[in-house]
């Protein structure tokens, strides 16, 4: 049997081993390293041994096989006793580990930690000890090593001109070196077992502990702090002071070690940050000279010197104060800061009397001295102060002997301000001080070259300028631009009464109620001659709403006397109207027109004249249609007509539509296409919708009463009024008098004005549905309604325009439209009305494609309520009651 496939076999000469199995000898050597041997259990000689281990006892092959004993001889003397015994102790089953020494051939003592296990056969048996051995002599000669190393380092730590601190995993100091204790202020021995953060300022403690944290868990075993951002240490005395900061992690036997080499780094930043200082102060002053050269405003002078001050300068908050000895104030006007919320700290304005010793009696100070003023914040303030306002400066602007204004720098260093800086910072007040008084004389001159000097209203040239500019804006070109060319009446006789001075101050007061409606931007009034005034209005639809602002404005203007040294004058005007595009399309001839228009004015004795003379005569005819129309709402002129509803099936009656009628003293009945658009101009149309609301509603209820089946009354609905936010609580106002009153209403919008802003109205709609009204929006397929809101719209009926109901005769596409606009409804849960119908072979036609309802001729005109009654609903008339239709 061969044992062993490497190191010492025993060949054929095994005989006494036979009994251990390849397998056992196998699973045996596994569990050995490179010095190990094998024992027979009874005999205790040896069956095999590796290579390393023979060496180590000086024998070789043929004396192992001449006597297997002779492994014990290779054991120190002292030892061997020991180690037959560990053996037996093995075979006994115990697990046994030893140091020994092994005596080579030359004589040479090795150290051994051996390690001793039973070997069992398949049956539980201990046929063999297994031994594995490892050198001690290494790891002495490692550890001595490990001694000299250790001493060296101490050496290098203590003559290390950087201090260094080693802390534990839990920041806890296990070394600190002399340079250590020289930079902190205590002793070594006082160091240790202290935590780490004895030597951080406070309120970076909670951040370092996270930070070493995360750099544990990382995986990186350097780290340099200080370069990028300060670190800051912490000294007996309480003094912070910043550091450069290399750190080192490393494991041994004790657990993980942070070791820092710390620098202080205090002079040199000093250095450093004065050398910073002076360059960014150099080039803000560079920059505040540009800026000088190039503002035109004292606003973005000071935005931007304030703005420069920070970003260049450095600064944390710059802010500059107008002086206002009236009320004794200087009143920040401009400011910037570093950080959001600095700007906190600025108040609203800042005393300058004497007596004033509150915080911010710096600006006071060098107001009232024209000198500039330092405060530097002692060391101890509030821990959210010092770092953002360290020291402040409070230079004052002056033009000649006069402090104007004062420019207030905060600073986040304490050493901010000295000397050269001072001296730079004065230069640089200075300069902001001069570009102050530049922009006023230049500000004066520009206004005087833009201006009208006594009115303060834009001269003829930037009022041009500013009519051309929205000549060339207008988005729409249905819309037009009014110019107005207003003269002043008897304005010479009020110079000869009164005198000039009056009649300047007649200019200044008109001129001064005209800003009212202006702005610096638009200038839309201006001042063209002595007594007249040029006027321009855009965005207009029509010259009745041109007429319409101006006749507004004059009575905003001129209603109420002018007070002229106290007494009261009334001022009349004469206007003339030039309208854009029709007359012109730049701003001189548009004046041009419009002053021959006002020259007319004078002439006729008119109030107002348009350039066309048609156009005078339209408006004028129009604005008498609408004081009608003012007199018709008052006096109760309008009346309700009513066309009926037939259901396509049997001709009865289902509903029927109420239609205004205007009854004209001088004119006579007046039809809806002639003032219904009027009505909607004016605004008259909220008013007179609630009338006919209220009315369908009374002779609804009226036929309730009057015991006969009542149709749903439809009411059309204008666009204004279902665009009026408060439409919806204003029909719920009209129908929550009676609960009947809902069901015989129906609200008829049209498709288009759903469309416009659908969400909206939608949701009004609802609202007006859910009293128990009905809705049908009218005119469908006019529009450019979507199908998606239409199946949105809480509706229940769709009306078919007439003109679909005409051309479906005419062609299959009209059919087609016309059946599809059924077919859709009903898919939808809808009724269809269809409008206009005014033949029987359009009848039949709808008939079969199954059309619910129809409006027109063929079943009656619109007619009095007196008349649908008798006709329709089979009531009496009253005595004396007319009998027309229309």
């Amino acid at each position: 049997m061969q044992v062993s496939r490497e190191g010492v076999g025993m060949g054929d000469a095994s005989k006494d081993v036979q009994r251990v199995d390849d397998a056992l000898l196998l699973r045996a050597m596994r569990r050995v390293g490179a010095l190990a041997f094998l024992l027979d259990a009874g005999d205790r000689r040896v069956l095999y041994a590796s290579a390393a281990q023979a060496s180590c006892w000086g024998l070789d092959g043929p004396r192992l096989r001449a006597d297997g004993i002779d492994w014990a001889q290779a054991i120190h003397a002292d030892d061997r006793a020991a180690a037959l015994a560990a053996v037996a102790r093995a075979v006994a089953g115990e697990e046994v580990s030893l140091a020994l020494r092994v005596v080579g051939a030359e004589g040479d003592i090795q150290w051994l930690q051996a390690r001793w296990l039973r070997v069992d056969d398949g049956d539980g048996r201990g046929v063999a000890v297994a031994v594995a051995a490892r050198d001690l002599g290494e790891q002495q000669r490692l550890q001595q090593a490990m001694q000299d190393s250790r001493e060296r380092l101490d050496g290098i730590v203590h003559a290390a001109m950087d201090a260094i601190v080693c802390v534990d995993a839990a920041q806890t100091i296990v070394l600190a070196n002399p340079a250590a204790e020289a930079m902190f202020g205590y002793r070594a021995d006082e160091l240790r077992g202290q935590p780490l953060n004895l030597l951080i300022p406070p309120r970076y403690r909670q951040a370092h502990v996270q930070q070493v944290d995360h750099y544990g868990r990382s995986g990186q075993t350097t780290r340099h702090m200080g370069a990028l951002r300060t670190v800051y240490g912490r000294r007996r005395d309480g003094e912070e002071f910043p550091l450069e900061v290399s750190i080192s992690r490393h494991a041994s036997a004790g657990g993980l070690f942070y070791t820092s080499i710390i620098r202080d780094i205090s002079e040199s930043q000093r250095a450093q940050r004065q050398i910073e200082r002076l360059n960014r102060l150099y080039a803000t002053l560079s920059a505040i000279n540009q800026l000088v050269v190039r503002a035109q405003r004292r606003e973005d002078l000071f935005e931007h010197a304030c703005t420069i001050a920070v970003e260049q300068g450095g600064y944390a908050l710059a802010w500059i104060g107008r002086v206002d000895r009236g009320i004794g104030k200087v009143v920040p006007e401009a400011s910037a800061s570093s950080a959001p919320g600095w700007l906190d700290s600025l108040g609203e304005d800042f005393p300058l009397h004497a007596e004033f010793t509150g915080d911010d009696d710096l600006v006071a100070r060098a107001v009232r001295s024209a000198q500039p003023c330092i405060d530097r914040r002692s060391a101890g303030g509030s821990a959210a102060e010092a770092p953002q306002h360290a020291s402040r400066a409070a230079l004052p602007l002056q033009l000649g002997s006069e402090v104007i204004g004062v420019f207030v720098l905060h600073s986040a260093e304490r050493d901010c301000f000295d000397d050269e800086q001072m001296r730079l910072l004065r230069e640089l007040a200075g300069d902001i001080a001069f570009a102050i008084d530049h922009i006023a004389k230049t500000d004066q001159l520009i206004y005087l070259s833009r201006y009208d000097a006594l009115t303060g209203l834009a001269n003829a040239s930037l009022w041009a300028d500013r009519l051309h500019q929205r000549l060339l804006a207008q988005p729409d070109p249905s819309r037009h631009t009014a110019v107005f060319a207003l003269d002043i009446e008897h304005f010479r006789a009020i110079n000869e009464a009164l005198g000039r001075k009056a009649g300047d101050e007649v200019l200044r007061l008109v001129a001064q109620r005209f800003r009212i409606f202006d702005d610096a931007h638009s200038s839309r009034f201006c001042r063209t001659s002595e007594d007249r005034f040029g006027v321009f209005a855009h965005g207009m639809e029509n010259a009745e709403q041109v007429a319409r602002y101006l006749e507004r404005r004059l009575d905003e203007v001129f209603r109420e006397p002018l007070q002229v040294d106290g007494n009261p004058l009334r001022i009349a005007v004469k206007v003339g109207v030039a309208l854009a595009p029709e007359d012109g399309g730049d701003a001189e001839t548009l004046l041009r027109k419009a002053e021959a228009a006002l020259k007319k004015a004078k002439a006729d004795g008119r109030r107002y004249v348009f350039y066309a003379a048609e156009m005078t005569a339209r408006v004028a005819e129009r604005l008498a249609l609408e004081a009608r129309l003012r007199v018709a709402v008052d006096c109760g002129q309008f009346e309700l007509y009513y066309q009926p509803k037939v259901a396509v099936a049997d001709g009865r009656l289902v509903g029927c539509e109420a239609l205004i009628r205007w009854h004209d003293p001088d004119a006579g009945l007046v039809l809806p296409g002639t003032f219904i658009a009027v009505l909607e101009e004016t605004g008259l149309i909220h008013e007179v919708g609630r009338w006919v609301l209220r009315q369908a509603v009374a002779d609804y209820l009226r036929w309730r009463d009057a015991g006969v089946v009542a149709p749903r009354i439809a009411v059309n609905v204008s666009p204004l009024q279902l665009r009026d936010p408060g439409f919806a609580a204003e029909v719920a106002s009209v129908l929550g008098g009676d609960r009947r009153a809902p069901e015989g209403i129906e609200l008829e919008i049209t498709e288009s004005v759903i469309m416009d802003n659908a969400q909206a109205h939608i949701d009004a709609l609802h609202s007006i549905r859910a009293l128990g009204a009905s809705i049908a929006i009218d005119d469908f397929g006019t529009g450019f309604s979507s199908l998606g809101y239409l199946s949105r719209l809480p509706v229940d009926t769709l009306k078919i325009d007439r003109a679909f109901v005409v051309d479906m005769l005419g062609s299959a596409n009209g059919l087609g439209l016309v059946s599809t606009i059924i077919n859709i409804a009903h898919l939808m849960g809808l009724k269809v009305v269809a409008e206009g119908v005014e033949s029987e072979e359009q009848r039949r036609l709808l008939r079969t494609l199954h059309c619910d309802q129809l409006q027109g001729y063929l079943f009656g005109r619109p007619m009095p309520a007196a008349q649908f009654e008798r006709q329709f609903l089979g009531l009496a008339a009253e005595a004396g009651e007319p009998d027309v239709a229309a």
